[in-house]
């Protein structure tokens, strides 16, 4: 991500990477906080208003369908937010149709891990790597990498790229 991109932060809940995504777009790019929950757009409304940042737009999405315009943005970003959606395929072509071609998809995901988790991920459904990056691809994306992230001991980082020719 980079001065003058188009980011959507998919199921934002209070913001806390869209405020951080919009310092790294800087006033020439914009962030769509996507979110089904009309009181966390609310709350990010309101946060955005208390630190001054003005390259913010909360959007109210439906639990098919993330609502942004086709070709809109530049990167996708979907963080411990793949397991709530009830309709992985409709939310998924949603979100491919948003995006640019050339785009990234980046997906942050809780993966399944042998042994003893932390008490408050317990609740959290988790996908393995291999079945989410199966379902992503089938919608048409490419897989562009998997890092291993620092930090991220339960979770799992993939990146995507919407080809630019379908």
């Amino acid at each position: 991500m980079k001065e003058g991109d188009w980011v959507a932060d998919i199921g934002a809940g209070t913001g806390l990477y869209t405020v951080l995504f919009a310092e790294a777009v800087g006033a020439s790019g914009r962030v769509l906080a996507e979110d089904i929950e009309p009181l966390f757009l609310d709350l990010i409304n309101r946060r955005a208003a208390d630190l001054s940042v003005d390259n913010i737009t909360a959007v109210l999405g439906r639990e098919d369908d993330v609502t942004l315009p086709k070709s809109s943005v530049d990167v996708v970003f979907v963080a411990d937010t793949y397991h709530y959606f009830e309709d992985r395929e409709a939310v998924m072509r949603s979100i491919y149709e948003a995006l640019k071609p050339g785009g990234s998809l980046i997906l942050v995901e809780f993966d399944i891990t042998p042994g003893e988790q932390r008490p408050d991920y317990k609740s959290h459904v988790r996908f393995g790597k291999a079945g989410v990056i199966s379902e992503v691809e089938f919608i048409g994306f490419k897989l562009a990498d998997a890092p291993v992230v620092e930090g991220l001991d339960e979770n799992y980082f993939v990146r995507f790229i919407k080809p630019a020719t379908p």
